[in-house]
């Protein structure tokens, strides 16, 4: 069994955040192509605010998703746009 192993690089100019977001009530909203293609055109469109996004898993009640943002943007800020 391999044991887990601190990272040799700590990346705090442009970090890499791995991000859950969960609809209200743990409803199941996210199961359907339509918001599947809505999701993705938001990643894609964050682009154009220099964020950019990485793999993701989108389940019915919730979603991950990797992301890292410039300096002057939070990421509270983007999830909101």
């Amino acid at each position: 069994m391999e044991l887990l192993r601190r990272l040799e690089h700590v990346y705090t100019r442009h970090p890499v955040y791995f991000v859950t977001c969960c609809t209200e009530a743990r409803k199941p909203l996210l199961a359907n192509p339509s918001i599947h293609q809505a999701f993705t055109l938001f990643c894609q469109n964050a682009l154009a605010l220099s964020v950019f996004t990485g793999r993701y898993v989108l389940m019915p009640d919730h979603w991950h998703l990797f992301v890292t943002l410039p300096e002057d943007r939070t990421l509270s800020d983007w999830i909101k746009v």
